[in-house]
């Protein structure tokens, strides 16, 4: 059982942190329900800084799902080659296809209706909701799950996405700010939770059960 004042140092400290340590990406700077698609569907197993530099040609060659869904899948692909986005791009453009044929071209904004699009899961989803539409959703993947496994203590068990995890991250999610605190989930878990942490920068070291329990002692 996770007690409030843990709860409540944890979004503190975590929040305070990221005003002074929030990365730059440019999907972050023009948020849209489709640019947020978009890179989340670039962002899978590709680090951030190899896909900034091609995301903002994709976006500005394809602004919407209209254009993309009718463009030719060689030329959208054939961006790509160095990053070996193809699969994904096909994806996307299937999905835009789908958007535009069944949404008007927009993107939809439920949980049900995104996880129907070809290549959108779980994750991609919640992103969407939370990133694009500024929605009170929590966003889990592995990276946020090792720093909410680590802070309150969770078994070594657990280091993949659970409903228990998932119902945490929830609870977590401060009311109207969800977008900034999964936005600081993700840049804690890149900057400073790591695999192999950088316990000297931890804000959130005093109260981590990870570090009081294994590395202090």
């Amino acid at each position: 059982m996770v007690s409030d004042a843990k709860s409540s140092k944890f979004v503190e400290l975590l929040l305070g942190w990221h005003e002074h340590n929030r990365r730059v990406f440019p999907w972050r700077e023009y948020r849209t329900p489709y640019n947020t698609l978009v890179a989340e569907f670039f962002l899978q197993r590709t680090p951030a800084d190899r896909v900034a530099g091609f995301y903002c040609q994709f976006i500005q060659k394809y602004p919407d799902p209209f254009t993309l869904c009718s463009a030719d899948p060689n030329v959208v692909t054939s961006l790509s080659t160095q990053l070996g986005l193809k699969k994904r791009i096909l994806w996307l453009i299937e999905a835009s296809r789908v958007i535009c044929e069944r949404f008007s071209g927009r993107i939809p904004d439920t949980n049900s209706d995104l996880r129907s699009l070809p290549g959108v899961g779980c994750y991609t989803a919640s992103a969407i909701l939370s990133l694009g539409y500024g929605k009170d959703v929590a966003i889990v993947d592995v990276n946020v799950t090792r720093v909410l496994t680590r802070f309150f203590g969770y078994s070594s068990s657990s280091r993949k996405p659970n409903q228990e995890l998932e119902s945490l991250a929830e609870m977590l999610l401060p009311k109207g700010k969800g977008s900034d605190f999964n936005e600081a989930m993700l840049d804690f878990a890149a900057l400073i939770c790591r695999k192999k942490p950088r316990h000297e920068d931890c804000p959130l070291i005093d109260c981590c059960t990870f570090y009081s329990h294994f590395v202090s002692v």
